[in-house]
């Protein structure tokens, strides 16, 4: 049970409104973000339109 609310509390607390960042994609956007620390949501608020994504692994420093 405490780990439940543990859990839950986590969940609401990083998904705040405050924390969250809302982009209007237009022609030739570019945006990076950092999965390891990040939350990703995508929406499909793009109809009719093509977005195109790739993604890049940076040699950096090993988790600890």
């Amino acid at each position: 049970m405490r780990r439940d609310l543990c859990l839950i509390f986590l969940s609401s607390f990083a998904t705040q409104e405050s924390f969250t960042c809302r982009l209007r994609w237009e022609n030739n956007t570019v945006i990076m973000w950092d999965n390891r620390i990040c939350l990703h949501q995508a929406f499909n608020d793009y109809d009719g339109y093509r977005r195109e994504m790739y993604r890049a692994i940076v040699m950096g420093e090993r988790p600890v």
